[in-house]
């Protein structure tokens, strides 16, 4: 006779579930069950108060007051950029063996102007599943504190491997920002998702020496953009991937310019690879 096969117990309300499909999160590495976001939230309370305060206390020893641009944290698709596609991503052990990961991204606001964003979350399978902290700042001393030194991982996309002044810098970003907000609005829910891309990147370099179709348009601030597509297959499965780049002077004397990948991504959704289709399009078949 079994008396208890599979249980599990809430760490947040402490109820007892039979079931794995009755849980919200089961985290496998940190060895903790929850059955709601609420019970996962109230959990890690303690901790989100403890990363507050340590950013309160860090703003008093470099005299730094609450910034304008910290309203910026009710933007929750700015949120989701910085979560799923960081410039940059740390890890840190809160001395419990669990991992904090913080990921940070610069962004370039009408109004603020350049900010910095850092999200503390937790991640399960790669995958993150709990925003602990989200810090904003334009001041460069305060972000320098609160990243390590090092970069345990470093996200591949963006305008890499070209040197290039702090304006043109600048204004890439600002670029990238807007084409991943217009992305995320545009996404299906069924197309591949965010955690995925880095999957699909070794396409990013046949897809700019040998595209299907290249498209190009000058964006409101009077720059050149060329987008790049090509039809893919990866163990039968087919897809898209799409590469938005930006031509940019890469010399002193503005004699060499080339092409700087801002933006690239998979995608198996016809609407939103043809939504991308704007401007006179260069080479490839004719548009029917």
């Amino acid at each position: 006779m079994k008396f208890l096969n599979d249980f599990y117990i809430c760490c947040g309300c402490h109820q007892l579930f039979g079931r794995k499909t009755e849980l919200y999160l089961f985290s496998e590495e940190n060895f903790r069950v929850f059955c709601s976001e609420t019970c996962t939230s109230n959990f890690y309370q303690a901790l989100m108060g403890q990363l507050a305060l340590s950013e309160k206390k860090l703003r008093v020893e470099l005299k730094l007051p609450s910034e304008a641009c910290s309203a910026l944290a009710q933007d929750q698709e700015l949120l989701e950029v910085a979560l799923q596609r960081p410039d940059e991503v740390h890890s840190i052990d809160n001395g419990l063996g669990e991992t904090i990961y913080l990921h940070f991204l610069w962004h370039v606001h009408p109004y603020y102007g350049k900010v910095g964003i850092v999200l503390y979350c937790l991640k399960e399978k790669d995958k993150p599943f709990l925003i602990l902290h989200t810090v904003l700042s334009q001041s460069q001393n305060l972000l320098d504190q609160l990243l390590p030194e090092k970069l345990p991982e470093e996200s591949d996309q963006g305008p890499a491997d070209v040197f290039v002044d702090e304006e043109t810098a600048t204004s890439l970003e600002s670029k990238k920002s807007q084409l991943m907000a217009v992305l995320l609005e545009r996404q299906s829910p069924m197309d591949i998702p965010f955690e995925e891309f880095t999957k699909y990147e070794d396409h990013l370099a046949q897809t700019l020496e040998n595209p299907d179709e290249v498209f190009s348009e000058v964006d409101t601030e009077g720059d050149q953009i060329f987008k790049f597509f090509k039809a893919c297959n990866r163990e039968g499965n087919n897809f898209y991937y799409i590469v938005v780049g930006v031509i940019v002077n890469v010399d002193e004397e503005n004699l060499t310019e080339t092409i700087v990948p801002i933006l690239s991504f998979p995608t198996i959704d016809g609407e939103l690879y043809r939504s991308f289709k704007t401007g006179q399009q260069v080479s490839g078949p004719p548009r029917s």
